[in-house]
């Protein structure tokens, strides 16, 4: 249940902000927060967000993203609007996450310019 004391986000950096939302001390993103950012930020703050989770709050390794990062799983752990970035794709959001890391068969498209699973 969302705390309904009032939180001065002011000061707070995106970590910051994600920390209460995942704690429920906020019941969603700030107005804004996606939108007064450029495509390119609001993508690097998602892809900054979703590392969080996986590498700090989850400590996942290889297999547990592949097998527990899903759209669903985006929901669940309020990163939604952030796929939005990549296509509503969660397979798109991780590989820009970690693209050192091979999560599947990812080429190009010569026709479409773009990636195809």
């Amino acid at each position: 249940m969302p705390n309904n004391s009032k939180i001065d986000l002011t000061n707070l950096d995106d970590i910051e902000i994600y920390e209460l939302l995942l704690q429920d001390r906020i019941p969603n993103f700030p107005s804004g927060f996606w939108a007064n950012r450029s495509v390119e930020e609001a993508k690097i703050v998602a892809i900054k967000l979703l590392k969080y989770l996986i590498d700090e709050r989850l400590k996942f390794n290889k297999e547990d993203v592949k097998r527990q990062v899903s759209k669903m799983f985006l929901t669940k752990h309020k990163l939604h609007t952030a796929s939005k970035l990549f296509g509503r794709s969660a397979i798109r959001y991780i590989i820009c996450a970690y693209p050192e890391v091979q999560y599947g068969c990812v080429c190009l498209s010569p026709r479409k310019g773009m990636l195809v699973y």
